[in-house]
């Protein structure tokens, strides 16, 4: 990941924050987009705030995540074979 852009909000009275519209951009967020946040408190005091873009469909966002593990042992299926042998 190679994205270096920033922007400030401000917090409004009602605790909203408008997302720069250059960070928008750059993520291709859209109105709707579901966005998570993560509070990150040191013990220094300094806080970092993260927020994650949810994938709207998770399996699609998934599909293939573990491609490389199962490389190792011939692809999937051979590994579901191997593993489902060993239940006999």
């Amino acid at each position: 990941m190679d994205i270096s852009i920033s922007g400030t909000s401000v917090i409004s009275p009602q605790g909203q924050v408008t997302l720069p519209a250059k960070i928008r951009k750059a993520l291709d967020l859209k109105p709707g987009d579901v966005i998570s946040w993560l509070a990150v408190k040191a013990k220094e005091g300094d806080s970092q705030l993260v927020a994650l873009k949810q994938p709207k469909n998770w399996v699609e966002a998934n599909y293939g995540i573990a491609k490389k593990h199962y490389a190792k042992y011939g692809g999937g299926d051979k590994y579901l074979e191997k593993e489902r042998a060993s239940w006999d």
